[in-house]
């Protein structure tokens, strides 16, 4: 069904097992977040499994004790039909480019650590690290070359702190 109400891009958020309860008085713990950026074919959903698989290892690592990890991740804009219309063939709604998603994706890192500071009362993550696969993985590496890059690092900037990619299609 093909609705004339454009939808955000559909994302997984899977928080730290322990931020599921009320936040705690005091709370020393380290936050991050890792951010996972879709390679082809541009779905969140064909990554479930993974980032499941990934949740569950960070939260039973020994290693992690003391650290708060969440991870996120959405479609590519403009890969799931309930986020654009009319349809990709109307003149004045073409698909993004390459240079659009890294853009959006840039927008979305730093919107998604706001809204998370805000939700735990100014207490943000410590860390972001960007984590691609293949295309994904070369946007995570542009949106760190940016973000770099500014001479004001304000907000999440300053917090990104690694890059992952897996398979990526770096030139």
């Amino acid at each position: 069904m093909v609705s004339s109400e454009i939808q955000p891009p559909r994302s997984i958020f899977l928080r730290h097992r322990e931020d599921e309860l009320a936040p705690r008085e005091n709370d020393s713990r380290r936050r991050a977040l890792i951010y996972f950026i879709c390679g082809n074919p541009g779905l969140i959903e064909f990554y479930e499994g993974f980032l499941a698989q990934l949740r569950q290892l960070i939260s039973g690592s020994a290693s992690m004790e003391g650290v708060e990890v969440d991870l996120y991740g959405r479609n590519l804009v403009g890969f799931d039909d309930e986020d654009h219309f009319p349809p990709f063939s109307a003149p004045d709604n073409v698909p993004l480019d390459l240079e659009g998603q890294i853009c959006s994706v840039y927008e979305n890192v730093a919107e998604v650590v706001r809204d998370e500071a805000k939700r735990k009362g100014g207490k943000g993550y410590g860390d972001v690290i960007l984590m691609g696969h293949s295309v994904g993985a070369y946007i995570a590496t542009e949106v760190m070359h940016r973000h770099l890059r500014e001479e004001e690092r304000e907000g999440w900037a300053r917090h990104v702190r690694l890059g992952m990619g897996s398979c990526s299609s770096l030139r």
